[in-house]
């Protein structure tokens, strides 16, 4: 049968031509009109671009046994003007090589014997037709309408293109279809040639729906291909890129689109976070700008972009942005974190200062910060003050709390001059902290002794009694809150001696920090070296009195760190001493020390190093005659020791601090008049005078304080000290019971019974 394009088919037998001629005539005839036909519309049509690489590939199409060989071209920019395929070989199965005709005509009736594969053309409906003509491939994507003509019809669609078309229909109607991927895996090679641009971005978003994003990008991509001003082809791709982690290249494929612009944006600040990710702040603060630049202005963006200024070293950029953010939100605990880090190391400490002063996050992130910082630096008293809940075991440490307790000390020397006995009991000791500073008051009866009556002899050395029953003492002692600040205290000496009391006192200022303790004070302090410096004595013969001695003058010193580990210290003393009936004398002392920091567990610090001492006085006034002040005042006295101080860790139920001290000690004393002011008296018995004197030796200093929690209510407390030198000792021991008001967890530095 054959078609005829006004009939339709025909059943009419063709006319006989006759003889045995026409037996083979017609057939061959009829072949060579099917060849320049098939010639003629491969001809027309223009390649299809298939493969990357150069070089002819034979695709055999499903459902039909004809193969079409596809031919590579150029880009589309330059595409050169419609060729004609190259000859198909002639299939494996046949014999011998047939001429280039015989295959042509071959392949042109095998096509002809199979109407179910014509050439594919689409609408953007994605609606197969077959056209009644033969259609080109590779148009765009409107097929042109059969034409009206009467007899004309669509020939039937594959089996396997109607179920896939199907299977697409009522995916996009919302229905899965578990089978689509593997159907259009298995009809790819033929998808890809005949697929129209539409019909392409609808395959990737079938694949894209089932999560098949790596598979649905090439189609994206065929569809861009053919159509770049394809919307939802563009579209698909971006989703497909952004799901794959391709994210620079969906961000670069969404410019133009501004249906994107929102999801650009959103692509800019995962880049941020995988550059923040890859320790690139840099790059972060690019992307988050592009990023608001793009409308995604929210307050977490801002947030991020401000952490990754910070990040990037641009603290002072990254401290306006957390500033806005700050202003906007004073709650926002994150962004008064990063306002605070950007303001520190941009050195804006007027600005925290400023900003903490109004309500909001910033400003007790300040505040608990700084209680932090204190309770480090060993003021748990001034942290509690700023924010008790800075730290748990800061409960009640500014609570008031009240110790009792006594205190023995004992001092060698001559029986009746220069030998002391301290004792001190009860001892009052109280302890508060407000707003307002932080408080010590302590008052104590105080008895001395000698430890014997001297012989009868000049005047000031005949004592009616070896022992004094002197009266109270005290001392009250402030210093505003923090680390940096004053200090201020006032006291007055034992009552009760031969001398009347006096007040004493000092002004300091104080700077404390985490590498470094300097301050520089006023003081003015009694001297306790014996009954005569600290109460004074009276002359029996003549009834006047003469003795307590002060110490008045500058003193500064401290510690800086110079290296990691390596700490260097130092302290300056001036001053004058005088007292009533006592000569006056001039004091320097100096001393430079070099530590070295040693980390052990369980131990808030421990430094050793050496350290080097030198003092003089004018004046020795060691004596105990008319004008003799009795107290150690050599004219040259030097050291070279090695020294150690430490403390535990703070925050436990205990601690411990004290310091350890050996070295080699040189002291030179002048000779000195027996009296050292004129006497009340005419004395008719000779006086000898002061002889000079030289010692040197090995000199030690062991300094200890305690304190341990019994109950949260009730601690033991604790001091000793015990100095030796070539000639001389010095023992003290005070033990004491504390009461805290408050509920006491834990135990700090500031909670030691600091005696001298």
């Amino acid at each position: 049968m054959m078609r005829s394009p006004q009939h339709g088919w025909s059943r009419r037998p063709a006319p006989r031509v006759g003889g045995a001629a026409a037996s083979w005539a017609r057939p061959l005839c009829l072949a060579a009109a099917l060849a320049y036909a098939f010639d003629a519309t491969v001809a027309a049509a223009p390649r299809v671009d298939y493969l990357p690489q150069p070089g002819t590939r034979i695709e055999q199409l499903p459902q039909s046994g004809v193969q079409y060989p596809w031919q590579p071209t150029a880009p589309p920019a330059a595409r050169p003007a419609p060729a004609p395929p190259a000859p198909v070989q002639p299939a494996p199965t046949a014999r011998r090589p047939a001429p280039a005709a015989a295959t042509h005509h071959r392949a042109t009736a095998r096509q002809v014997a199979e109407p179910g594969w014509p050439v594919l053309q689409l609408k953007l409906s994605t609606r197969l037709e077959w056209p009644a003509q033969h259609v080109a491939l590779g148009q765009p994507a409107a097929s042109p309408e059969p034409p009206a003509e009467a007899g004309t019809a669509s020939a039937p669609l594959p089996a396997w293109w109607q179920a896939l078309e199907a299977m697409l229909q009522a995916d996009e109607q919302g229905t899965p279809q578990p089978e689509l991927a593997q159907r259009i895996d298995a009809h790819a090679a033929a998808l890809r040639a005949l697929a129209s641009p539409s019909l392409a971005a609808r395959l990737g978003w079938a694949l894209y729906r089932m999560q098949r994003e790596a598979q649905a990008l090439p189609w994206f991509e065929l569809a861009l291909d053919r159509d770049p001003t394809l919307a939802s082809a563009r579209q698909g791709a971006f989703y497909a890129l952004q799901k794959t982690g391709h994210l620079q290249a969906a961000y670069a494929i969404a410019q133009d689109d501004p249906a994107l612009r929102a999801a650009r944006a959103d692509v800019a600040v995962q880049l941020a976070l995988r550059a923040r990710e890859q320790d690139q702040p840099g790059q972060a603060v690019e992307w988050l700008r592009r990023a608001i630049a793009l409308g995604k202005d929210t307050a977490g963006d801002r947030a991020l972009l401000a952490w990754s200024l910070l990040q990037a070293g641009q603290a002072a950029q990254a401290a306006t942005e957390f500033a806005a953010l700050v202003h906007d939100r004073p709650d926002d605990a994150d962004a008064a974190q990063g306002l605070l880090l950007s303001l520190q190391r941009s050195g804006q400490t007027a600005r925290i200062t400023q900003l903490a002063a109004q309500p909001g996050a910033f400003a007790e992130l300040v505040r608990r910060q700084r209680a932090q910082r204190w309770r480090d630096l060993g003021l748990a008293r001034d942290a509690a003050v700023l924010d008790a809940a800075a730290d748990p075991a800061l409960a009640g440490a500014a609570a008031p709390s009240v110790a009792l307790g006594g205190e023995v000390r004992s001092k060698s020397g001559a029986a009746g001059t220069s030998r002391l006995r301290l004792e001190q009991s009860p001892v009052v000791h109280l302890r508060w902290a407000n707003a307002l500073g932080i408080w010590d008051a302590q008052i104590a009866r105080t008895t001395v002794d000698a430890g014997g009556t001297p012989p009868v002899g000049s005047i000031g050395s005949t004592l009616p009694a070896a022992q004094q029953h002197v009266g109270a003492s005290g001392t009250l002692r402030w210093r505003s809150v923090g680390p940096q600040g004053v200090q201020a205290s006032v006291g007055i000496t034992p009552a009760g001696g031969a001398v009347s009391p006096t007040w004493t006192g000092a002004l300091a200022w104080r700077d404390l920090g985490p590498t470094h303790d300097w301050s520089v004070a006023l003081r003015r302090s009694a001297v306790d070296d014996s009954v005569l410096s600290l109460t004074g004595l009276r002359d029996p013969a003549s009834g006047q009195a003469w003795g307590r001695v002060l110490r008045q003058g500058l003193s500064a010193g401290g510690y800086q760190n110079l290296w990691p580990q390596w700490n260097v210290s130092a302290r300056v003393d001036a001053e004058t001493l005088s007292g009533e009936n006592v000569a006056r004398n001039a004091h320097f002392a100096a001393s430079l020390g070099l530590g070295r920091d040693v980390p052990l567990p369980g131990m808030r610090f421990v430094s050793i190093g050496p350290n080097l001492a030198y003092e003089h006085y004018a004046r020795n006034l060691s004596g105990f005659t008319w004008g003799q002040g009795g107290y150690f005042s050599p004219q040259e006295f030097s050291s070279a020791s090695l020294l150690a101080v430490f403390q535990t860790a703070d925050a436990r139920r205990w601690v411990v601090a004290g310091q350890v001290q050996v070295g080699w000690q040189s002291v030179r004393q002048d000779a000195t008049a027996c009296f050292a002011l004129p006497p009340p008296l005419v004395v008719d018995t000779p006086c000898a005078p002061l002889a000079a004197s030289r010692s040197q030796g090995i000199g030690t200093s062991t300094a200890l304080q305690w304190s341990s929690l019994l109950a949260p209510h009730w601690a033991v407390e604790g001091s000793a000290l015990w100095r030796t030198g070539p000639a001389y000792q010095d023992r003290a021991l005070y033990l004491g019971l504390r009461y805290f008001f408050s509920p006491r967890q834990a135990l700090f530095g500031s909670d030691l019974p600091h005696r001298r």
